[in-house]
């Protein structure tokens, strides 16, 4: 197995509903089962980027490390819209040391 393939992406619930203004706060767990140090950035879809934020989109995973970033999703619609339903898509881009 490459160590491109020793990187994983762990989210709870993939589709969630969100109601205009609440925020969400989802955590996100990455895990380095590889023999090296892999630098990281998550891309996360499916929601309007400006409802999306996080400390860092950029992480550095050590090998046998798990880490856990809490991502907070803020529906930013007028209060009276409806609930948006979101299937929240993520990837990890791999950085070149």
């Amino acid at each position: 197995m490459s160590e491109q393939h020793k990187i994983s992406l762990s989210i709870p619930n993939q589709r969630l509903v969100v109601a205009p203004g609440q925020r969400l706060k989802i955590p996100i767990t990455l895990g380095n089962t590889g023999s090296q140090i892999r630098d990281c950035k998550l891309k996360l879809e499916g929601v309007p980027q400006a409802w999306i934020f996080t400390s860092s989109q950029d992480f550095q995973v050590a090998p046998g490390d798990r880490l856990t970033v809490e991502v907070i999703l803020h529906h930013r619609g007028i209060s009276n819209l409806r609930s948006s339903f979101i299937a929240l898509r993520s990837s990890l881009l791999l950085k070149k040391r």
